[in-house]
């Protein structure tokens, strides 16, 4: 799978993540975000409570970010390639950058 297939999927197609890779992705955003302001009560407030304990989060999490948003987004393809809205050139079959993009970055198709 290519890299822009798997950043669409992972951003795009986030509703057939399960509990635990939902949990895992909430888990590094609110680490990342509370490094980031360590200071900064709002965030405090805000992201802490989506911090896990939780050792199967931490084991997703272990490969790290990257290969866990790469194992997600293949898992979510080969378990929902039928269910999934991708959006795909007419032209030579790359995915779009968004759902509603109308122009193809690899070709240059334009279908609006």
């Amino acid at each position: 799978m290519y890299t822009e297939l798997i950043e669409y999927i992972y951003v795009y197609c986030s509703d057939f993540m399960n509990e635990l890779e939902r949990k895992a992705a909430s888990h590094y955003e609110a680490h990342v975000r509370l490094e980031q302001y360590p200071n900064h009560p709002g965030y405090q407030k805000m992201f802490a409570k989506n911090l896990s304990n939780d050792p199967k989060v931490t084991e997703l999490l272990k490969v790290g970010y990257f290969a866990f948003r790469m194992n997600t987004a293949e898992r979510i393809y080969r378990d929902h390639k039928n269910e999934l809205n991708l959006n795909l050139c007419p032209d030579c079959g790359q995915i779009a950058r968004t759902p509603k993009a109308r122009q193809c970055r690899f070709c240059g198709h334009d279908w609006h």
